[in-house]
């Protein structure tokens, strides 16, 4: 089993390995490439992401302009934090909220074959809010575990992959903080950042994600199958001649043989 880095060399051995693996029972018989891909590829990179401290992600009006009226304690136009906490309000009026998400464990991703196939997501971490007075001055308000599970659905059209999701489990627990924040008004909080995330991931799965091709191929994915712990991928390609013809033009161009560029001299 091969080994991942993120920072090109192995400094860490993943601690796990990949689960069994077991072709479709009725695959695509006319494809040209049958492909098998073990979900361990995308756990072993969360893995090396999370040890090098990758995954920390910052939630303000700087990285997401958009939630910039959200992201305040007091309103001006539509909702804000202060109608979700209220006493947030009162004892920091006029300020913004920033909010910093880190993992406490890698992020698990297994391919399900279940409901047609799917991905099954779990993160679980801790939400640090701050809140950001009018002379940039941060302390820190209070601190949440995050607890996430989504599933996602994913299919390939024209070579693109495309999908959707829904956020079965969004949970906050208080852990620490200076506001008293009710059981009830994290609830909400968690409602309204559920349907959040799911709208944003939606957004960008329907919009689709052109999968990556050498431009050298031509290739057409007949078939794209979640089984459990892995996804099957059945292709048909042909060659770019044009492009294969200059690139091994390219190859041989500047050898000793071929030389790039030939000075002529008149005798």
């Amino acid at each position: 089993m091969g080994e991942i880095s993120l920072v090109g060399g192995i400094t860490k051995k993943t601690p796990f390995s990949a689960a069994p693996m077991f072709w479709p029972k009725k695959p695509e018989q006319n494809a040209m490439i049958h492909l098998l891909i073990s979900d361990y590829i995308a756990n072993a990179l969360l893995y090396h992401a999370f040890s090098e401290h990758l995954l920390q992600f910052v939630v303000d009006d700087q990285t997401i302009s958009s939630l910039g009226p959200l992201l305040r304690t007091s309103c001006t136009t539509g909702i804000c934090f202060a109608d979700l906490i209220p006493q947030i309000a009162e004892q920091f009026p006029d300020s913004k909220v920033r909010l910093i998400f880190t993992p406490t464990r890698p992020p698990v991703v297994l391919f399900q074959a279940k409901q047609g196939g799917g991905l099954m997501v779990n993160i679980n971490g801790l939400v640090f809010m701050y809140i950001v007075e009018s002379n940039q001055r941060s302390r820190q308000a209070a601190a949440f575990t995050l607890d996430i599970v989504a599933s996602i659905h994913l299919h390939v059209e024209n070579n693109t992959l495309l999908g959707r999701t829904s956020v079965e489990n969004f949970r906050l627990k208080n852990k620490y903080g200076y506001i008293n924040i009710s059981d009830d008004e994290l609830s909400d909080i968690a409602l309204l950042s559920s349907e959040m995330l799911q709208r944003f991931i939606n957004d960008f799965l329907r919009g689709g994600f052109p999968i990556p091709i050498p431009k050298v191929l031509r290739i057409n994915i007949t078939q794209l199958q979640i089984l459990d712990r892995s996804v099957f991928i059945s292709a048909d390609f042909d060659l770019d001649r044009r492009r294969v013809s200059n690139l091994a033009l390219e190859a041989f161009a500047n050898t000793k043989y071929f030389p790039r560029n030939v000075h002529m001299r008149n005798s």
